[in-house]
């Protein structure tokens, strides 16, 4: 079941450090960071769309974006997976797959975009997606994207039944985490907008 709500349906995760980080532990800039996805789309975006995940470090200074997860069993909607081999959804899948970046952001290129990024296999597809970076260095932009499924539609014609085989970042509100270097961890919970209005979010950050 789908809710029906406006036209920015994006998802926008993103990570502020309010408080200065321990004396041995500095960190060089303000530390944040923004994961949309399906930006501008509407109910029935998809994932499974060209740069349909963009991650952005809107950090300061030198801080790096070292890893990207995003774990489907936080998402809005349950029994969300990835379905990169067409297994566990409807019976179009997509690899994880690089579409671009704002310079050089050093991703970790996966030995096998279809099964190397994923963990946590469920109903013949996998929870989680990670990705490493080596130099996602401030003010760089990562896009990629990866098919996403309701496993209630296995099987099915794509895109599935009154297209719910198109995931948007709708559903996927609350998956996102992004650590950085320095070594600071950070979670973002978006709050779901109608309309056109900015996206609002509620953070929390903390070094570890």
């Amino acid at each position: 079941m789908r809710i029906l709500c406006g036209l920015m349906l994006a998802l926008v995760a993103a990570a502020s450090l309010p408080r200065a980080a321990p004396p041995d532990q500095q960190l060089a800039g303000p530390t944040g960071a923004s994961v949309t996805i399906t930006p501008g789309g509407d109910i029935n975006a998809s994932t499974y769309n060209t740069g349909s995940f963009v991650v952005t470090n809107t950090s300061g200074g030198t801080t790096r974006i070292t890893r990207v997860r995003i774990d489907l069993t936080t998402a809005l909607f349950p029994d969300l997976v990835y379905d990169p081999n067409g297994t566990a959804g409807d019976t179009v899948a997509k690899c994880f797959t690089a579409d671009g970046s704002s310079g050089n952001v050093g991703l970790v290129a996966p030995a096998d975009p279809c099964a190397t990024p994923f963990g946590g296999p469920h109903d013949g597809g996998y929870d989680t997606l990670q990705i490493d970076f080596d130099s996602f260095s401030a003010s760089r932009t990562f896009q990629f994207s990866v098919d996403v499924d309701p496993t209630t539609i296995k099987g099915a014609a794509a895109p599935g039944p009154n297209e719910s085989g198109s995931v948007s970042g709708l559903e996927l509100i609350g998956a996102p985490r992004v650590p950085f270097q320095p070594s600071v961890s950070s979670a973002k919970h978006s709050v779901r907008i109608c309309g056109r209005a900015p996206p609002v979010t509620t953070s929390r950050s903390w070094s570890r």
